[in-house]
């Protein structure tokens, strides 16, 4: 059983798409247990979610993903990269130029590089969540029980399954968007 989590209207082949919203195939409310067997999952999957929760909602969902996963499952996460987009602000050159162009295709209305902040902090909602860069989203995953978190690029991965997922995949999103990826332990210890 592959779940996505929070995909909305975005189906994908193969998975069960599920949202807190009307859009999508099944309601999923993640941050509750899950109506999922315990280890009955193989993969999750959450693309631009993760920020839209609270802290303690985070940990929720890190917490009941685990549970659902199987020994060996696998998550993958993708949400804006907050240390990145800091970093094309504060140091400007042509990837802040690209990072902006992306934010002006995608309909956000960016005038300075300053807009880079605010479209990760404030914008879709985001200053209602909690952002994440990647040692606090790694440590999350970890303290929930994850295994070999591992940085991957957009839409790479050493499992083919979850490869080719994102559906942002201009060259500058491997500035914008972090993406983690943990398994479950096959066994305790490991």
């Amino acid at each position: 059983m592959r779940i996505q989590v929070g995909g909305s209207s975005e189906h994908l082949p193969g998975w069960i798409n599920t949202d807190i919203n009307g859009l999508a195939e099944y309601y999923l409310d993640a941050v509750r247990p899950w109506p999922i067997r315990d280890g009955g999952v193989a993969y999750v999957y959450a693309d631009n979610f993760i920020e839209h929760l609270t802290l303690p909602s985070a940990r929720a969902f890190l917490r009941n993903a685990r549970r659902a996963l199987a020994p060996g499952g696998r998550i993958r996460l993708v949400t804006p990269d907050v240390e990145t987009t800091a970093r094309l602000y504060l140091e400007g050159g042509q990837e802040t130029d690209a990072a902006m162009n992306r934010h002006r295709l995608h309909g956000y209305e960016i005038a300075y590089p300053v807009d880079l902040l605010r479209v990760v902090y404030a914008e879709s909602g985001h200053w209602r969540g909690y952002m994440f860069d990647e040692s606090s989203l790694r440590a999350e995953m970890s303290e929930a029980g994850f295994a070999d978190v591992t940085r991957c690029h957009v839409s790479e991965s050493t499992d083919p399954v979850l490869r080719g997922l994102e559906k942002r995949t201009e060259p500058i999103e491997d500035k914008l968007q972090l993406v983690l990826e943990g398994r479950v332990p096959s066994h305790a210890g490991s």
